[in-house]
Order: structure tokens, then C-alpha cells, then sequence
């Protein structure tokens, strides 16, 4: 659900609160006082249903961990071409990484550890912003025995194709919000020098400086 969605739903829920708050079914009960503690009530009960918007930190921690994805991939491709079997070359780099991605794959070490199959505790890991991919094949390539280090690079220029892809877009994006301060600037002083004058002379008849 988009954050406009969710705003649209909670005025509609606010909205309709009010309408029944204000209007009660039953027609005796209106002869009854109000209290405010009802509507409150029923206001915060149902907005505990409403799904939470994601808060800065969050969005952040998302866009850390798509971040990460390169030197992930790349970093797991080395060990395992340096001869390191796919657990070990997952707990190295888990130790080494970093946050946010480090804690995610030690959480896929410690399940393979404790017996999870390799390929399902790769493929749990499909929930974590960036590495739905990864892990499909990787968990893919565990199961058929393919080069898992010539996936993994290839992963990680296609990640980075995408955070240029991603920065790019943002770069734009910049300069089209960048006019908008320019015309607030400029549209009074059009409408200064250029319009009013202009009505006014032809409101007023006067001689044009």
C-alpha cells in the first residue's frame, strides 16, 4: 500500500468516525451528552489497523541494504573462488561486511548451523530490500551445483547497473524540482513589472513610462 493510499484511508476512517459520532443510530440517544472519549476511542482502535508508514530510519536501513548488494556479491565471489565452500565464505563476509547487510547473512549462517537446509536459509533471505534476487539464485544454484561465483559477479554489476541507474534518475529529478523555487521568484516579479502596469493602463488609460 503507497503512502497516499494510506493517508486517503485514514481521512476516510477519521470522516466516518466523526459522521457517527455526531449522527448515533438510535434516536433517544441523542438526548444523551457526548463524550469526546468515545470518539477517541473509537478513532485509535481503528487506527491500529491502518499498516504504519515506513519512518526515516527505516527507509534509510532499506536503502543501505540495497547498497550493500555489490560489495556483498563480490566479496562472496572471492572467497569462493579462493577455494572457501559457500557457509564459510557466507560467515567471513558476514563478519566483515558490516550493517545493515552483516546481522541479515549471519542470520542465514546461524540457520544453515543449526540445520536449516543451505538452499532454505538462502532462499529466506528474499525478504531483506535488495537481495530477493540473490538469494533465488543462489538457493537455485546450491540445489543444481552451478558456478556460484560467476553468479554472484554477475549480480553485483547488475546491482550496480542499477544504483547508477537509481542515482541517475535522482540527478534529474533534482534539477526539475530545482525550477520550482526559480518560478516562485519570478512569477511575482512578472506580474510586478509586466501585468499590473499593463492592466493599469488599460483600466486607467494612463501613458505607458
Amino acid at each position: 500500500m503507497t503512502p497516499s493510499s494510506v493517508w486517503a484511508a485514514a481521512a476516510a476512517l477519521f470522516a466516518a468516525a466523526a459522521v457517527w459520532w455526531l449522527l448515533p443510530p438510535e434516536p433517544l440517544s441523542r438526548l444523551r451528552p457526548r463524550d469526546p472519549r468515545r470518539l477517541l476511542a473509537v478513532i485509535r482502535a481503528w487506527a491500529t489497523r491502518l499498516p504504519m508508514l515506513p519512518t526515516r530510519k527505516d527507509a534509510d536501513r532499506q536503502e543501505a541494504l540495497r547498497r550493500s548488494v555489490p560489495a556483498t556479491c563480490s566479496l562472496l565471489a572471492t572467497c569462493l573462488e579462493a577455494g572457501a565452500p559457500p557457509r564459510r565464505a557466507l560467515r567471513e563476509v558476514a563478519a566483515v561486511i558490516g550493517v545493515p547487510a552483516g546481522p541479515e547473512l549471519a542470520a542465514v549462517v546461524q540457520r544453515i548451523d543449526v540445520g536449516v537446509d543451505e538452499a532454505e536459509a538462502w532462499a529466506e533471505l528474499a525478504t531483506v530490500p535488495g537481495y530477493a534476487e540473490v538469494s533465488r539464485d543462489v538457493a537455485r544454484a546450491i540445489r543444481s551445483g552451478l558456478g556460484l561465483a560467476d553468479l554472484l559477479h554477475h549480480h553485483a554489476r547488475e546491482a550496480r547497473l542499477n544504483l547508477a541507474n537509481v542515482a541517475v534518475v535522482r540527478a534529474r529529478g533534482a534539477g526539475v524540482r530545482g525550477v520550482l523555487p526559480l518560478m516562485i521568484c519570478f512569477l511575482p516579479a512578472f506580474f510586478a513589472i509586466g501585468v499590473i502596469p499593463l492592466f493599469a493602463t488599460f483600466q486607467f488609460d494612463l501613458p505607458l513610462p
